[in-house]
């Protein structure tokens, strides 16, 4: 809906995953478009770091000052709980798309840049769940998702999350592993970058710039965009190949099985709960917005 929208309108729409932006992770990826390691077949992320417990509540009066009606918003009612406002709405159904949506979609986003597919996948097979924390969040806190893309030849993108642990891979709670056919390559927005040969000896090869991701990059962006009518370094059709692997793998995680989808449809095929799960029931007769094409 959002991509049809923006095609019917002059606006400029950026996305909010900054590694777009990074002038070091951008050389690192044209590295790859120019075969540093050969033929990327195979990207890995993750998602590690140790979540707070939001503990168990009950609802009450939401504070003073705050129009609850509003927050809430088209999304089905559910009663103010502490656990549910302000940071803690990711973790809830109703409001949040969980760790995977978070903090997932920025690593996500860039590990299928550095992938090079620019199309949806075709197969999900997620599993995970809560395994760690005993509190009233509904999303999963470990999940392990692989999605397979068509095409020739076929490329696979994985996705590791762990909300329990700071047991993190080359030290970094966020970062993405490339696998090409001639090496590997090493990528964090935390500031680090690696590349090793098919001998796995380390390539002497530098960024010049810094691979750190800055929100005000990505911001600055957008601005210059406005003002020049350029396309941003995260457009619409980025944004929406990102949130589609989001949703996939989050549906693949809850139901347990795999996931056969159509990318040109974008319809899920032969599993009806699942295709369910592709949208949502909104509270109609406020006074906020509804999403429609209308």
């Amino acid at each position: 809906m959002l991509v049809a929208a923006l095609a019917k309108s002059n606006k400029v729409f950026q996305h909010g995953t900054q590694s777009r932006s990074c002038a070091g992770i951008r050389q690192a990826i044209g590295m790859l478009r120019e075969g540093i390691i050969g033929d990327v077949l195979i990207a890995k992320c993750w998602n590690w770091q140790l979540r707070n417990d939001i503990g168990r509540h009950q609802p009450s009066n939401p504070p003073d000052g705050v129009d609850y009606d509003t927050w809430v918003g088209p999304a089905e009612w559910l009663p103010f709980q502490s656990n549910r406002f302000h940071y803690d709405w990711h973790w809830w159904f109703n409001f949040g798309s969980g760790g995977m949506g978070n903090d997932g979609v920025h690593e996500i986003d860039y590990a299928l840049w550095g992938l090079g597919v620019e199309n949806h996948p075709s197969t999900v097979s997620a599993v995970g769940g809560i395994y760690y924390f005993k509190d009233d969040r509904q999303w999963p806190d470990t999940m392990q998702v692989s999605i397979e893309y068509p095409g020739e030849p076929r490329r696979l993108f994985i996705y590791e999350q762990r909300l329990w642990s700071t047991s993190y891979p080359f030290n970094v709670d966020a970062g993405a592993e490339f696998y090409g056919t001639r090496g590997r390559m090493f990528l964090s927005k935390r500031g680090k970058f690696e590349v090793r040969d098919e001998s796995k000896a380390r390539v002497n090869v530098k960024l010049d710039g810094s691979v750190k991701a800055e929100v005000a990059d990505n911001q600055q962006n957008w601005i210059d965009c406005i003002k020049s009518g350029s396309t941003p370094n995260a457009p619409i059709d980025v944004a929406h190949r990102t949130a589609t692997v989001i949703h996939l793998g989050n549906i693949s995680t809850l139901l347990g099985r795999t996931i056969r989808f159509d990318p040109e449809a974008e319809q899920i095929l032969g599993d009806d709960e699942a295709a369910a799960m592709l949208s949502r029931k909104y509270r109609d007769g406020g006074h906020w917005s509804v999403p429609s094409m209308a």
